[in-house]
């Protein structure tokens, strides 16, 4: 099970920060969760597609950070 300190290491390798809403991080933490436990895979949850390119992070992430300053899901921030 993925937790909020797998993700504050993503952010921290990337460059990037954690949305500064907890409730938001911890809801979407729990929709991969129970993505994994349905598809066998931490897929976003925010991605309609369960394909490998939308195992978060996504590999839209860096782009839409770079251009919107956070990812679709809100999950990472740009700092």
């Amino acid at each position: 099970m993925r937790s909020l300190g797998f993700f504050q290491q993503i952010a921290e390798q990337n460059g990037w920060k954690l949305n500064p809403d907890l409730k938001v991080v911890e809801n979407i933490i729990k929709a991969e969760n129970n993505l994994h436990q349905k598809f066998g895979e931490y897929y976003c949850p925010c991605r309609l597609q369960k394909i490998p390119d939308n195992i978060c992070p996504c590999r839209h992430a860096q782009q839409e950070i770079e251009k919107d300053g956070k990812c679709h899901c809100q999950l990472f921030f740009n700092p």
